[in-house]
């Protein structure tokens, strides 16, 4: 069986996500920025679950570079039964990518679609493509100046919100360009919900005391992730946003919302995309 790849597999939710996979005999390879805590997250996996065949290799969404040397090095004939785009930052301060990106834009959004397009051809018949994105996509703008570096026009959760849109539209986009091109491949993104990992600490005042009131009612970064996994462990389903219960079970999935389909930017967010990481077909 032609294995998953899972970005920030080294994370909360990438690690649970990972042994999901594991659980259920899928073969996974992990890709991380760092690759000693990715190391480490691969030994508890496989300690839990002895059998897991599990592949870790070294990638950062903030690098254009990172991602074409990934996607260079694949070995001849290697393709993937699926895709989970799950790494992703919430940046407290402003700082900007090698590439001159705004960073939480480009690990959250312009990354996976440039690695997505990428390993497009090494995707085998009926694989799954499954995009991480958030409930912060309600109160999210986008703009023409979006994907400018604009220390001012930063802001620790508005930031986040607006990646994670991005995000969401290419999903749609990437859902719609693969049925136009009539491939089998199935299109989704998934909702974790509002999950305790460290992602929501905001390095304020109030962080302790939301440690003691609001992080008792999150969702376990394992609960976080089922919906994805879900997504990924049926192919049968496009086209669809992807949630859980608040145990992680009671799966559900809806079409792309409204919101995101009929976006008056959808269309431009893909052209720039591609011109800004310079993606040629």
């Amino acid at each position: 069986m032609d294995p998953i790849i899972v970005t920030g597999a080294s994370g909360a939710m990438g690690s649970e996500a990972v042994k999901a996979l594991a659980k259920a005999g899928r073969p996974v390879w992990m890709a991380c920025r760092n690759l000693e805590k990715g190391e480490r997250v691969r030994r508890s996996v496989l300690a839990a679950v002895p059998s897991a065949s599990l592949e870790l290799k070294q990638l950062d969404l903030g690098s254009f570079a990172s991602i074409r040397a990934f996607v260079a090095g694949l070995p001849e004939g290697q393709r993937f039964s699926g895709l989970f785009n799950n790494a992703g930052t919430q940046c407290r301060r402003f700082s900007t990518s090698e590439d001159g990106l705004e960073r939480t834009l480009a690990v959250n959004y312009v990354g996976p679609y440039l690695l997505t397009r990428l390993l497009l051809p090494f995707l085998t018949e009926g694989a799954v493509v499954v995009n991480m994105v958030s409930l912060s996509t309600w109160v999210a703008k986008l703009d023409w100046h979006s994907f400018e570096a604009d220390e001012k026009a930063f802001g620790q959760v508005k930031s986040y919100a607006a990646s994670k849109l991005a995000l969401a539209l290419f999903t749609v986009s990437l859902e719609e360009e693969a049925r136009r091109k009539g491939l089998k491949l199935s299109v989704n993104m998934a909702d974790p919900g509002i999950v305790d990992t460290p992602i929501i600490h905001m390095d304020r005042w109030y962080d302790r005391l939301c440690d003691k009131i609001f992080r008792p009612l999150c969702k376990t970064p394992a609960q976080g992730a089922a919906a994805a996994v879900n997504a990924l462990l049926h192919p049968e389903v496009s086209g669809v946003l992807c949630t859980s219960g608040w145990k992680g079970k009671s799966f559900r999935h809806k079409p792309f919302p409204q919101r995101y389909v009929s976006h008056p930017l959808r269309t431009w967010i893909w052209d720039e995309t591609a011109t800004r990481c310079h993606f040629r077909r």
